[in-house]
């Protein structure tokens, strides 16, 4: 069989093609899948099931069958045909990828044609030389100049998808996100209905199944997805803003709190967030939960837990994260630590937060966070890997005069 390589399609129809398989893809995916999963997660996990494996070729694996004997065709001259006797060498290319660039014409290419005998189901190009013997001496390099030809069409088809994934996750979460909203909406009329309400059949299982691809595995939902409740962004931004305006009031005034302990700080800022904010109508307000938590709660559920902290060091904040996991019970809860140094080199505490944290068992990912004493995570809940919560890191200097 002899083909005809890198003419087939282009890399920008594969690009298409590639996102219109991701956002179909979501619009497929089990609504209680959709609803229990973080958004982020489901992006990824579909995302990475659709990213390019461009081939990259293994030179040193290329090897060659023993030369035969063959006719070379010259066409006609001077009115016959003109044959004569050659060698011939099929070489065998193996590669690491899809296969299915190699029909692929990147967005920068030549007039040159390249073809192949064929491309075996275990990943080798396979293409027969014919050389006349004035050739044959210098054999090698017919093929590693065919070879060389091979690995700029494939470099090529790489810058053509550099950046691709950060592309279909940019397009592919408007899809995903519209269409948890939906089914959000038909949840809370579902609820509002006073009829019983008798469930489908479960379709299809959504399950795994991505050659050579290492893609993120999501959790398994086993029953039905329960909408609960929620501080929103907004909210928990003003809340933030909040604890950060009384800490900066005890930088400029340190006097008033150096001799104070945690549990004392704490009864200043929740006085301060109890008088800034009126929850909702069921009068759930801040409050102390233990020893060391300022909690908030709807429906049961802590949807907000802050700890306040002197700096001790790397080994203390693991601990108080430790500590906000035996709180966090849920999805979507929000959650901050301010952290009070009475050192002098704020500067170096910084610096080694975001190594504590990110080495932390929980951690997931950091997110950008435009303060610049803080930081923000994203970590999963310790009993349930389909459950994770935000948190927000503030400092602040509490100098001793």
């Amino acid at each position: 069989m002899d083909i005809k390589l890198f003419s087939d399609t282009t890399s920008h129809d594969s690009k298409n093609m590639r996102l219109l398989s991701v956002q179909e893809e979501l619009k497929n995916i089990p609504a209680d899948t959709i609803l229990a999963t973080p958004e982020t997660d489901l992006i990824n996990f579909v995302v990475q099931k659709h990213l390019p494996e461009v081939p990259h070729i293994l030179r040193e694996q290329v090897y060659t069958d023993e030369p035969y004997e063959c006719n070379l065709d010259y066409g006609y001259q001077f009115g016959d045909r003109h044959i004569v006797k050659g060698t011939a060498i099929t070489a065998h290319i193996p590669f690491e990828g899809d296969a299915i660039f190699f029909k692929m014409m990147p967005s920068i290419f030549e007039l040159t044609t390249y073809r192949a005998d064929s491309i075996s189901s275990d990943n080798r190009i396979i293409c027969t030389f014919l050389y006349s013997v004035e050739e044959y001496s210098n054999a090698s390099a017919k093929i590693n100049s065919y070879i060389t030809s091979l690995e700029k069409y494939l470099e090529r088809l790489r810058n053509d998808f550099t950046d691709f994934e950060y592309y279909l996750k940019r397009n592919a979460m408007p899809i995903l996100s519209e269409r948890k909203t939906r089914l959000l909406a038909q949840k809370k009329m579902t609820e509002s209905l006073p009829f019983p309400i008798k469930r489908r059949d479960s379709g299809p299982t959504y399950n795994i199944d991505v050659r050579k691809k290492i893609v993120p595995e999501l959790p398994t939902v086993k029953t039905p997805f329960q909408p609960e409740p929620t501080l929103t962004s907004s909210y928990y931004e003003e809340i933030l803003g909040c604890l950060a305006r009384m800490s900066l009031v005890m930088e400029q005034s340190p006097s008033s709190f150096i001799n104070m302990k945690e549990e004392d700080l704490r009864s200043h800022f929740l006085v301060q967030l109890n008088s800034s904010f009126q929850v909702d109508a069921g009068g759930e307000t801040f409050n102390l939960g233990g020893k060391t938590d300022i909690l908030l709660r709807s429906g049961g559920h802590n949807i907000f837990i802050a700890e306040l902290k002197f700096w001790g060091g790397a080994k203390l904040l693991t601990e108080t994260i430790d500590q906000l996991l035996e709180y966090v019970c849920w999805r979507d809860t929000k959650t901050a630590i301010l952290i009070f140094n009475k050192n002098k080199n704020l500067s170096s505490v910084l610096e080694q937060i975001p190594t504590i944290v990110t080495a932390h068992p929980n951690y997931k990912r950091q997110e950008k966070y435009g303060v610049s004493t803080g930081f923000r995570f994203i970590m999963k809940n310790k009993n349930d890997a389909n459950k994770e919560f935000m948190l927000t890191l503030l400092c602040f200097d509490l100098p001793k005069k």
